[in-house]
């Protein structure tokens, strides 16, 4: 008698991820919450144009209610983060694309979010 059992994976509908760009005394965190499927990819950039590679992005992780969660730090010197320089938390998922953009002009401190198509 030969028993065969075939598993075929259920349906699961993508959701998109949310975002959250914060900044500490030295650093940059990009925090990315409730997104499905797991695969994903965190993005520093200066300026929109050069990838910075001192950064520390975990692995993804499972969330309440079954979604997943990743996180990045930017590790910033002081004499990086001068006026006028933009710093962007580049998230690329299967549903959506989001750039989250943050600048010291001059005094003030500006935070802005971008869902690129």
């Amino acid at each position: 008698m030969t028993l065969t059992i075939s598993l075929s994976p259920g349906s699961v509908t993508p959701s998109a991820p949310t975002a959250t760009l914060l900044q500490g005394p030295s650093e940059l965190a990009c925090l990315v919450l409730g997104f499905s499927s797991s695969d994903i990819n965190i993005t520093w950039l200066l300026d929109d144009v050069t990838e910075l590679w001192n950064n520390n992005t975990s692995t993804t992780y499972r969330a309440p209610g079954g979604k997943f969660g990743i996180r990045s730090h930017l590790s910033l010197a002081h004499q990086d983060w001068t006026p006028g320089a933009v710093y962007t938390c580049r998230v690329t998922h299967t549903t959506q694309n989001l750039a989250l953009n943050i600048s010291k002009p001059g005094v003030c401190l500006s935070v802005h979010s971008i869902l690129i198509q």
